[in-house]
């Protein structure tokens, strides 16, 4: 593996572009696969019923997508980053709306059901953005995959792509 200077979060977040885009052009010859990926600094992992060669092909094409310029592919529907993000506005909403509630809580549903609606009619688009500004970056300069292996056969299997930082 060659030395790399990109900090940890960097390494992270491209490698967690690929991984999406890798997915949407799994979905586009596959649409109705389920798949689970989780990013982290050397790669990612794919879990689902997906053969190594396909998985490979759309890994490489993804990857070159990605260096031409099609960003839009780093961002994916189903991404975790869109549930926490879901999760943190609801949370707040849920708190906001029984702050201070010390009598009967029930007078304060009115404004504890507007904030949830407030929080998911804006989770809708922060989750994207999030995910474009903060988790994912598809800048594919010096970025190289190494290797796509089946890591674990089976009922569930499980796939790896090593990704290398060049610089």
């Amino acid at each position: 593996m060659g030395s790399s200077t990109r900090s940890f979060s960097e390494r992270v977040r491209r490698n967690h572009s690929i991984e999406h885009a890798t997915l949407h052009v799994v979905a586009r010859d596959y649409p109705d696969i389920s798949l689970v990926g989780r990013s982290d600094w050397s790669g990612f992992t794919i879990y689902g019923p997906l053969d190594t060669e396909v998985l490979r092909r759309a890994a490489y094409e993804a990857h070159n997508r990605l260096r031409a310029g099609q960003a839009d592919l780093a961002v994916h529907p189903n991404c975790g980053t869109n549930l926490a993000v879901t999760g943190l506005l609801v949370g707040a909403a849920v708190l906001i709306g029984l702050a201070g509630s010390r009598g009967n809580r029930w007078r304060r549903w009115p404004l504890t059901f507007a904030s949830l609606v407030g929080a998911l009619t804006l989770a809708a688009p922060l989750g994207p953005a999030v995910q474009k500004y903060m988790t994912t970056d598809p800048d594919m300069e010096g970025v190289e995959i190494r290797d796509v292996i089946r890591v674990r056969g089976g009922r569930m299997p499980v796939h790896r792509v090593e990704i290398e930082h060049l610089i």
